[in-house]
């Protein structure tokens, strides 16, 4: 629903804060607001996508992961995300995650060796696991080839259309959903066109 928030203001009217949920920092800009302590209200609802609510559901247009734990009283999480770029789009439909890597190396694909030649940033053939290594500590492999679920080493492009089309996580949430992810459970990747949803 909301969360009440304390403010800690900076020289330009603005805070960063740090959620209670995962530790997030988010910088707020309030215009007029230099009162240190004073509360203001982070909306934290999210309308379901529609699709069956089964262990990970992916938000396409909304950039954003859903995971249902049927053992938590909470039932749902919900997590910011990036997808594919237009030209690299993210793949929709039921897949597994079929394989879980810790400290993955990198084997950038082809296609994506032949971008950086082209745009004079040649890759290497492997990006061995480390702070260099765009994958991040943690990924989960889908049954689509080539596509992973995968934390990152720039979390601020969390939430924009950045990747080759794989899921990329901020380095805290993919590293709580591996804990609870097994192999060969459903996920879904939906496109969602558009949302409705009613408060109950």
């Amino acid at each position: 629903m909301f969360q009440k928030e304390k403010l800690f203001p900076t020289l330009l009217a603005c805070t960063t804060l740090v959620t209670p949920k995962f530790g997030l920092q988010i910088l707020i800009l309030i215009p007029g607001c230099r009162k240190e302590g004073q509360e203001v209200m982070i909306p934290d609802m999210h309308v379901l996508p529609y699709a069956p609510r089964n262990d990970l559901v992916i938000n396409v247009p909304e950039m954003r992961m859903y995971y249902y734990d049927k053992h938590a009283s909470s039932g749902v999480r919900s997590f910011p995300i990036s997808v594919g770029r237009q030209e690299w789009t993210t793949p929709h439909g039921a897949m597994l995650v079929t394989g879980k890597l810790e400290a993955p190396s990198w084997y950038p694909p082809a296609s994506i060796l032949k971008e950086h030649e082209e745009m004079g940033e040649p890759l290497p053939r492997v990006v061995p696991a480390g702070p260099d290594n765009p994958l991040g500590r943690y990924a989960l492999l889908l049954s689509k080839k080539g596509y992973l679920i995968h934390g990152t080493n720039k979390p601020y492009g969390i939430g924009m259309r950045v990747t080759h089309g794989c899921i990329r996580m901020y380095p805290k949430h993919i590293e709580w959903l591996f804990t609870k992810i097994s192999v060969w459970r459903n996920g879904n990747s939906c496109q969602s066109a558009c949302e409705s949803g009613a408060l109950q």
